[in-house]
């Protein structure tokens, strides 16, 4: 049997990647398998579920010593970046956790972007067909006004056509805008979401047992740097 901060370290490790039998067998087995070292470097821990997570989270606790960088290395070479990969892995799905919001808002938005984009493509194939329709129309009512023996009915007509299709043309100009402006609002606050989660981020990580004061001088600095106007978790 291996060294207890080994065994810890693989439970970890196993656990992490949805393997729950942590006998010395199955850690042998798993540390015998074609392709591991490739295995835990493209890990996504996306992938690990918040139960999962908290069963490490007691493991780290309940042997903390195991994990600390000094032990590990003492114990192996290749053990110490294993439980520094460990510890890495639980916060990071922690604050994946955190910020899933902000992703689907992120995503949401996008959609809403592609939908509004979409839209505005139909509007302006719309407002061609009517400028076209327009030019035509001018067009024959030039030529109907060398016919001078039908130019009284066929003047008002063409006029009340025109004057129909024109007030159709600013109702799509109208709304052309109103698309656009909306397609550039909505694309500024996609630009801006990674950002957003970046602070939210940072502000789980790194401020999280930080005084409320130094909390807000930090989260002012960043936002500055950033250049975002605001931010605050209620978005």
């Amino acid at each position: 049997a291996p060294p207890d901060v080994i065994r810890d370290i693989l439970e970890g490790v196993l656990k992490l990647m949805g393997i729950f039998d942590t006998s010395w067998v199955s850690m042998k087995s798993f540390l015998a398998k074609r392709g591991v070292k490739d295995e835990i470097c493209n890990f996504d821990a996306r992938s690990i579920s918040p139960n999962i997570r908290k069963e490490v989270e007691k493991l780290l606790k309940k042997s903390a010593a195991s994990f600390e960088p000094a032990n590990a290395n003492r114990a192996s070479k290749a053990a110490a970046p294993l439980a520094s990969w460990v510890k890495a892995n639980v916060i990071f799905s922690a604050v994946l956790e955190k910020i899933e919001p902000l992703e689907k808002e992120q995503r949401d938005l996008k959609k809403q972007v592609e939908g509004t984009q979409k839209k505005v493509g139909t509007l302006e194939e719309d407002l061609k067909v009517v400028e076209d329709d327009v030019s035509k129309m001018r067009k024959k009512f030039d030529k109907k006004t060398t016919e001078a023996s039908r130019l009284a009915v066929e003047l008002e007509h063409a006029n009340a056509t025109i004057s129909t299709a024109e007030d159709l043309v600013g109702k799509l100009v109208g709304e052309h805008e109103r698309w656009s402006n909306q397609v550039n609002d909505l694309t500024k606050q996609l630009n801006e979401l990674p950002l957003y989660g970046q602070l939210a981020a940072a502000f789980i990580t790194y401020l999280g047992s930080e005084p409320e004061d130094s909390r807000a001088g930090y989260m002012k600095t960043w936002i500055k740097e950033a250049k975002l106007e605001s931010f605050t978790f209620s978005r």
